[in-house]
């Protein structure tokens, strides 16, 4: 279960350490310019941490400045850059740990992995890409882009899974290879890319597709959220093929 904590509960528990240290340079009469910095940085904490919440998650997305066309406004980085500071410090101190590999090859033409920082990490040429995340901007000039606007630890919505399947499948007919990530690769991006390759008659089911993408990514994982927009998703798409099969008095074709 330890994996299933949500964003909103980890950026809480981090922002308790400048809320602390707030309260000690308060009470120590320290300059108010450190002080009004200190606080900020709490701020900005807990305003991002109930912003993930599940009740605000889904009107939200756009808090941290993030565009269609997959920038990061200005004002953005001014406001909100202790949580643009501590992302970043979060993902190369991750990377460093765990030795992962930014992107693994899930399928033929298809590739499933984090946040390329730059257009040179990206995992062919000839690629469209799939960003699954609303905190990290777009570092590449990729003509045939795709953005879902989705906090970490959150799934995306049923018309977000159905728009981002949508663009896949349509690259991949075009002969493209398709990247699909959010920051590391491990669950707003699988989820996508599960729903894709499942509609595409590679994979069976959500069952198979977390196991052939675990098989080659080990860290990939839905939590509750995800698995369960996935199923959603997956049983309303066999409801509606089924029916597409049958002629209006029952009969199939």
């Amino acid at each position: 279960m330890g994996r299933d904590r949500s964003l909103s509960t980890i950026v809480a528990s981090v922002a308790l350490l400048p809320a602390a240290g707030s309260a000690y340079l308060a009470w120590a009469g320290a300059p108010a310019p450190l002080l009004a910095l200190s606080c900020w940085v709490t701020a900005v904490g807990f305003v991002v941490a109930a912003a993930a919440t599940d009740a605000l998650c889904l009107h939200t997305t756009g808090l941290l400045g993030k565009t269609r066309e997959g920038r990061i406004r200005r004002a953005s980085w001014v406001a909100w850059w202790p949580y643009h500071v501590g992302l970043r410090l979060k993902l190369s101190v991750g990377k460093l740990l765990t030795q992962e590999p930014l992107w693994d090859r899930v399928a033929d033409g298809w590739y499933l992995g984090g946040w390329p920082n730059h257009a040179s990490l990206l995992p062919h040429d000839n690629v469209s890409v799939v960003d699954v995340t609303c905190e990290l901007p777009r570092a590449h000039a990729v003509s045939r882009y795709c953005v879902l606007p989705v906090w970490d630890t959150k799934a995306p919505t049923l018309q977000q899974l159905d728009d981002a399947v949508d663009f896949c499948l349509q690259e991949s007919a075009r002969g493209n290879h398709v990247y699909v990530h959010c920051a590391h690769g491990h669950g707003r991006s699988a989820t996508v890319m599960a729903a894709a390759l499942i509609k595409s008659g590679k994979w069976r089911d959500v069952d198979d597709a977390v196991a052939r993408m675990q098989a080659v990514r080990p860290r990939v994982h839905l939590n509750t959220c995800q698995l369960r927009i996935l199923r959603e998703w997956d049983a309303r798409r066999g409801s509606v093929e089924m029916a597409q099969t049958q002629q209006p008095n029952g009969i199939l074709r």
